[in-house]
Formats: C-alpha cells, sequence, structure tokens
C-alpha cells in the first residue's frame, strides 16, 4: 500500500490541489452573490448638518470607553486602550465640563443609573476574614477620607439621576483614582504584616477589591453617557471647523504613536514585558475593531475638540499685577532677637499653669524672702526640705545589671502529668483538700479515688487547684529558679528610684527597700545572694555597676513628661476634697446629702485649693492691663472663646513680673539670674529668628515686630512684653527688616487663578456650544 502511494503521490498532490482550487473559486464567489449589507443606519447630523451613521457613533464610543491607564488603576490588567489618553476622565471629569452639561440628559440616563445605586447599595466593601478592623473602609478612612465621605453620601441618594448624585458619582470616581484596587490590596497586606497572630487572607489576591466592582468608564456613568460624550465631541469637532480650528493629518498620526507610547511605558511599570511598537499598534487597531482610517477619524475630532476648548483657556490672562502687593506686603520679615522662657513652661491651660505652681511651691526655698507671690524662686530648697513635701519629685539613680525571672512562666513548663501525680500524692492531697474543701467528700484511701475526686470538681475550680499545685511544685525545687536566673540574659539598667512614685521594676512595691539595698552594696557586687524579690513572682538579681550619684530634685520638665506631676495633683485634690467633706462643704453635695464623687467636682475642687492662687492672678491681670495694655490685647472679648481668653491672661500674668524684671536688667546691662543662673530650670533662652507676615504661628508676630525700629547705634529699642499661646510671654529687639523674594509664590498664584478661571472659562463655553447643538437637534436621544 505504501509503495502504491509513493508510487503515484505526484498524481495524488494534483487531483487534491485542483479540488481545492475549484471550491474555494466557487464557494467565494457565492458568497460574494449571497451577501447581505449589513444596514447602518444614520445616528444623528451635526450642527453643520453632516450625517453621524451609527458605525461611526460607536467606534467613537468603543473608543472612548477605556483607556490604558484606567484599566491599570481598576482592574491591574493589561486591557484598554492604549491610543486613549483618558478623554473623559482628563477633558470632562476633571474639567467640570461634564457637570456642566450633563445635568440637563439625567432623566435620560436614569435608568441604568437606577440599576448601578441598587449594586452600589448593596455593595459590601472587603472585611478581612479574621480581622474584622482590617478591610478597605479603614483604609480609605485612613488614606482617603474624601472617598469614604463620597462612598457613604452616594449610597444615601435617594434619586440617582439627581444633580447631586451625579457630583457625588464624579468626585468618588476621581478620589478613587488616587487609592485604586492594588493599592488598598498592599496597605492590607502590610497591616497583616503589623499583627504577627494574624492569619493572612489567601484568597485576598484573587479577589476584586475595584469600589462597586467597577472597571471602566461604563460601569461608572452607564454607556447612555458615554454615547452622550461621544456625540457632543463630534458635534463640537464640527463647530471647532466652523471657527477656523483643524489639524493635520501628521499631527493626527503622531498624537497617537505619542499616546501609545506613553502606555507602553506605563505597561512596563506595572511589570509588563517590552514589546515592539509597531506590533503593539496593529494589536490595538484589533482589539479596537477599527481600521487606522476609522482611528484617525475618532481622534481627529477629539483634538479638535480640544484645541477649541484650551485655546478658550489658554487665553484667560491673569495680571500678577493684583496679587503682587499682596504677596510682598505677606513677605516683609524682621530678623529679632528673642528672649523667652523654656518650653516646658508655656502653659496651655490653666490646668497647667496649676501643676506648675504646685511644682515651684514645692521646690523654692523656704528661707528666700519673696517680694511679690508671684515672684519665680531663685534660690532651690535642699533636696531633704522637699522629700518631706513632694518625695515624688526626688530621685536617686542606679546604674546597674538586671537579671529577671518570672516564676510564674517556670509553672508553665511543669508537664501535665506531673501535676496530677503530685495532686494524688496522699500528704499533697491532704495539702489540697485544706485549699479545696470539697476534695473532703468522699473516701480517698488509693490514689484512684483521689483523681477520682478531683475530676468531679467543676472546670473552675478544677483550673485553680492544677494552678495552686503547680505552683507548690516550683516551691518544692528552689534550684529551678536559681537554675533559670543563671540563664536568663542580663541587661543594663538605669534605675532612677524615690521614695514614692515612678516607674518600678516589675513586682517592686516598696523602693525605699530596694533603696537601701543598692545603697549598702559594693560596687560590682549583687544587692542578695540569693534572687531578690517583693511578691514572690518577679525574682530580680542586681548587680551595682557604679557608685549611686545622690539624690537630686527632678526638673519640672521631666516630672511634667512622665506623669508626676498629674499623680502630685491627683493627690492635692483628694486631701482638698477630703478636708471640704469633713467641712461639709455645698460645693461637693448631692440634693440628697451624699457626696458627689471626686471624679465629679475636680474642677470645684481645684478652685478651692487654688483660690488664693487665682485671686492673685486676677489681681495682677488689672495690673497688667493698666500698665501694659498691649500685652493681654484681645484677651477680654465677648464670645465663646471667653474662658480662655481669661485663662490665657492669667497665664500671661502669671510670668509677667518675673519677665519684666529680666527685660529692664537686659536694657540696663545688669546682672540678672532671670538669664545667668543656670541652676534655674526657668532661665530665660534667646534665639535669633526671622518673623514675616506669611509664617504660620510665629514665636512673635510679624506686625508686633515691624513696629519696632530696628537697632543701630543710636538706637536700643525694646520691645513690650507680647504673649502668644504657643511661646507665652517674650520680648525682643529688632536686628534688621526686609523682604522675602516672593516671586515663585507669586507665580504660583496667577498660574493657580488661570487654572480656575480657565475651568470656570471652558464650563461656560461647554454650555453655550451645548445650547447651539440643542438648537439646531443636534444631539442623539439616549437611554433609549
Amino acid at each position: 500500500m505504501m509503495q502504491f502511494l509513493r508510487r503515484y503521490q505526484k498524481y495524488f498532490y494534483i487531483a487534491i490541489t485542483a479540488i481545492i482550487v475549484l471550491s474555494f473559486t466557487f464557494f467565494g464567489t457565492y458568497s460574494a452573490f449571497v451577501h447581505e449589507n449589513v444596514p447602518d443606519p444614520v445616528a444623528f447630523h451635526t450642527v453643520d448638518g453632516t450625517a453621524v451613521y451609527q458605525s461611526e457613533l460607536q467606534d467613537m464610543v468603543r473608543f472612548l470607553s477605556s483607556s490604558a491607564s484606567e484599566a491599570y488603576l481598576w482592574s491591574y490588567s493589561q486591557d484598554g486602550n492604549m491610543f486613549n489618553d483618558g478623554v473623559i476622565t482628563k477633558d470632562f471629569l476633571t474639567t467640570g465640563i461634564a457637570e456642566a452639561i450633563v445635568p440637563g440628559y439625567l432623566a435620560a440616563f436614569r435608568p441604568e443609573l437606577a440599576l448601578k445605586s441598587e449594586r452600589e447599595k448593596r455593595f459590601v466593601p472587603y472585611v478581612h476574614p479574621h480581622a474584622s478592623f482590617i478591610g478597605a473602609e479603614q483604609v480609605w478612612n485612613y488614606f482617603a477620607p474624601q472617598l469614604k465621605k463620597d462612598f457613604d453620601e452616594l449610597r444615601q441618594q435617594s434619586d440617582p439621576a439627581s444633580k447631586d448624585a451625579f457630583r457625588l458619582r464624579v468626585q468618588l470616581f476621581l478620589a478613587n483614582r488616587y487609592l485604586p484596587p492594588f493599592y488598598v490590596r498592599h496597605l492590607i497586606r502590610y497591616q497583616e504584616k503589623e499583627h504577627e497572630w494574624l492569619e493572612p487572607d489567601e484568597e485576598l489576591d484573587s479577589k476584586d477589591l475595584a469600589l462597586f466592582g467597577y472597571h471602566s468608564i461604563q460601569d461608572w456613568f452607564g454607556r447612555s453617557f458615554v454615547e452622550f460624550i461621544a456625540a457632543y465631541i463630534l458635534n463640537a469637532s464640527k463647530i471647532a471647523e466652523s471657527k477656523g480650528y483643524s489639524v493635520q493629518k501628521a499631527e493626527v498620526m503622531g498624537s497617537l504613536q505619542e499616546n501609545l507610547k506613553n502606555a507602553m511605558q506605563e505597561r512596563e511599570k506595572f511589570g509588563a514585558k517590552a514589546m515592539v511598537a509597531g506590533d503593539v499598534f496593529h494589536e490595538q487597531l484589533r482589539a479596537l475593531g477599527m481600521d487606522l482610517t476609522r482611528l484617525e477619524r475618532c481622534w481627529e475630532s477629539v483634538l479638535l475638540f480640544r484645541r477649541m476648548f484650551y485655546a478658550a483657556r489658554d487665553s484667560v490672562i491673569v495680571s500678577p499685577l493684583v496679587y503682587e502687593p499682596f504677596y510682598r506686603h505677606q513677605s516683609e520679615y524682621a530678623d529679632v532677637l528673642l528672649y523667652r522662657l523654656p518650653p516646658q513652661f508655656h502653659c496651655k491651660t490653666l490646668r497647667d499653669l496649676e501643676k506648675l505652681e504646685l511644682y515651684l511651691r514645692a521646690v523654692q526655698d523656704p528661707k528666700e524672702k519673696k517680694t511679690s507671690p508671684l515672684q519665680l524662686p531663685t534660690k532651690i530648697a535642699s533636696v531633704s526640705d522637699v522629700r518631706k513635701i513632694a518625695p515624688e519629685l526626688v530621685k536617686k539613680t542606679y546604674r546597674v545589671s538586671m537579671t529577671t525571672v518570672n516564676k510564674d512562666q517556670l509553672q508553665t513548663k511543669i508537664p501535665v502529668r506531673d501535676v496530677w501525680n503530685w495532686e494524688i500524692d496522699e500528704h499533697n492531697f491532704g495539702v489540697l483538700q485544706a485549699q479545696f474543701p470539697e476534695l473532703a467528700k468522699g473516701a480517698a484511701t488509693t490514689a484512684d479515688e483521689r483523681f477520682s475526686l478531683i475530676e468531679m470538681m467543676d472546670s473552675k475550680t478544677r483550673l485553680a487547684a492544677d494552678a495552686y499545685s503547680r505552683a507548690q511544685i516550683v516551691a518544692e525545687h528552689p534550684e529551678w529558679l536559681e537554675e533559670a536566673m543563671n540563664q536568663a540574659a542580663a541587661t543594663e539598667k538605669v534605675l532612677e528610684l524615690r521614695d514614692q512614685g515612678g516607674q518600678l521594676p516589675q513586682g517592686i512595691k516598696n523602693p525605699i527597700e530596694l533603696m537601701q539595698l543598692l545603697d549598702a552594696t559594693t560596687v560590682g557586687e549583687a544587692v542578695t545572694k540569693k534572687p531578690y524579690t517583693q511578691d514572690k513572682v518577679h525574682y530580680y538579681r542586681f548587680v551595682v555597676l557604679e557608685a549611686p550619684r545622690e539624690a537630686e530634685l527632678m526638673s519640672f520638665k521631666d516630672a511634667s513628661q512622665d506623669g508626676t506631676m498629674s499623680k502630685l495633683f491627683d493627690k492635692v485634690l483628694e486631701s482638698t476634697y477630703q478636708r471640704m467633706k469633713n467641712q461639709k462643704a455645698a460645693r461637693i453635695l448631692k440634693d440628697d446629702g451624699e457626696y458627689k464623687p471626686l471624679s465629679e467636682v475636680r474642677d470645684q475642687v481645684a478652685q478651692v485649693y487654688f483660690e488664693d492662687f487665682i485671686r492673685t492672678l486676677d489681681a495682677e491681670v488689672l495690673a497688667v492691663k493698666k500698665a501694659q495694655p498691649a500685652c493681654l490685647q484681645g484677651m477680654d472679648q465677648k464670645g465663646i472663646d471667653q474662658k480662655r481668653q481669661e485663662n490665657q491672661a492669667r497665664i500671661a500674668a502669671r510670668f509677667f513680673p518675673y519677665m519684666k524684671q529680666a527685660q529692664q536688667a537686659i536694657e540696663k546691662n545688669e546682672p540678672s539670674q532671670a538669664i545667668q543662673a543656670d541652676q534655674l530650670e526657668w532661665k530665660l533662652v534667646s534665639s535669633t529668628e526671622q518673623v514675616s507676615r506669611g509664617q504660620t504661628a510665629p514665636r512673635v508676630g510679624a506686625e508686633q515686630a515691624l513696629e519696632v525700629p530696628v537697632q543701630d547705634g543710636s538706637n536700643n529699642q525694646w520691645s513690650e512684653l507680647v504673649f502668644s499661646p504657643e511661646s507665652g510671654l517674650v520680648f525682643f529687639k529688632v536686628l534688621a527688616k526686609g523682604t522675602l523674594p516672593y516671586e515663585a509664590a507669586l507665580r504660583q498664584k496667577v498660574t493657580e487663578a488661570r487654572e480656575l478661571l480657565g475651568s470656570e472659562c471652558i464650563q461656560s463655553i461647554a454650555r453655550q456650544e451645548l445650547a447651539v447643538m440643542q438648537k439646531k437637534q443636534a444631539m442623539p436621544e439616549f437611554g433609549k
């Protein structure tokens, strides 16, 4: 058989070729005769009467419906029209043109928008399956709060075709572009890693995190909307031509190639392989279902539309002369030599000032004679004197090597079987019976009977019995504790211990006992031979590394930061509260005669304790207003912040005598502890600073600084005392004045103004052109 085929294979080839040629000739010719033309009706006529066929409209719709960048944003895919640089987003949604021309057609879009609204209200954002506090909404709240706000408001709209609903849809669409699904996915993965105990969501990478599951312009706004934009562009291009605008064919082709190049570069950023531009060009044409002529026709219409609108926008002229005086005024500056209190004395509230007053009363030398009740101390009391009044403010510092073992953790290493064996032992069972009487209710002569009684205990009591047993087992093996201590790593620590308060090692309740042991220990030795403990749970080995320093006072800054002043304040309030109860003070009594809890009357109790101090401050406020009214300017206005202004005036008055005395000494070149006494924490701080009108929250207002003459050989003028909530009381002298460069800010402002006016301009033009289209009935019907 094979020999026969080989012998006559030439004839077989000829016969098969003849049959194929004849069949293709016949059926190809036949299909040309029987083929029916697909109807292509006229969709509408443009403003100049040109017929736009349905195929042309659909070409434009297909072209506008997707772009490569938006496809990446929403679905992280490589699909999308790479010739489209985002026409609808850039030219209609971002510029506000869509909101200017769409409202009149929203009723026609209602059927599609209603379906979308139902879907949006049913939409449930992603929530982590193992941790409800991790999800898409939490990411929005933190990174895009406006997106979350628009998301909630859009879903609450009763009419999806209303103007407000469309505005929210546009805002949400634009906000979503700045936090696309793949960003949300990365942020959720990051949150997972922040919690080591959390099991990752294995399905997260395959889940669609796109908002509402939308992946295209049509998903967001509907096909009717895209058809409307397509018809508008086609009409606008005819209007542009009638006004003399034109686009060359080479320009159209060059612009398409530029869009393709940019899209390919963007595609490569997301990890796509580099491709030949020519291959991609033809691939995109096939994907669009167009030939080159139809593609160029679409893009030519878009370029004509853009040329007309953006020419109008770019023709808007904003003169810098309008803004130049303002920016020159804002850029005026003064270099000043400034004196102020250290930051810890910039009291923000009256409570801060009251805590400072407690500190000053505790540390001031009782032998110092004060010329004024508001005079700041110039001498500090001895450590022993402060310890009697406020032991929380006296600390002693030790540098030690510390090793710690938690005895309870040793219990967890005991196997369950060993616990059971210990419990059913006859002697140990008697110990358990003394602690848990329910074990004495039955016979317990054998190990099995004892185990049965233990098993009959309820679960809660059984757990307590097992825990007690473990503790007894550990107590019977003190070598375990020593072994664990030898295996634990030692760390170098600096302990700041006080008679009361402060941060103590866990389990240490009596700091005085520990300080006595540390003081009595030689450098290089341990405080005790055996592990040291106070609560029988936390055991320590302290080795002294250097001789302890003498006891010293805590600074107000440190005492405020570690909470000591708050605790001292609470202690004072508690004692005052008890005194008020003994005096049956009406301020803390309820209507039924019972005393209100301290938590409810803290302010009233503080008023009682600081009554004399507040009275002194109020008297000083009146004196300052009379002697230097500019210092407290603006602090006596009536309004909702009246109480705050009143307290700011008290804060300023508290330091006024001290600051005034220091200023007078500086002006006269006389010695003053306010600027020379390093041992005083409230020594003034000096700095050279530049202030201008454009600054946010400067230490001194630019208006005040610019009013003071510049210091020169004949002038050594200092400012009056000035108060600001940020820096407290300050005084200064001006070293130089001038004007900062403001040209860049001026250009930025002019650019912003041009963009704003340009947007308003093209929105106005868009409405005018739409009116022309409607008058000539050049817009088709939508939504049908």
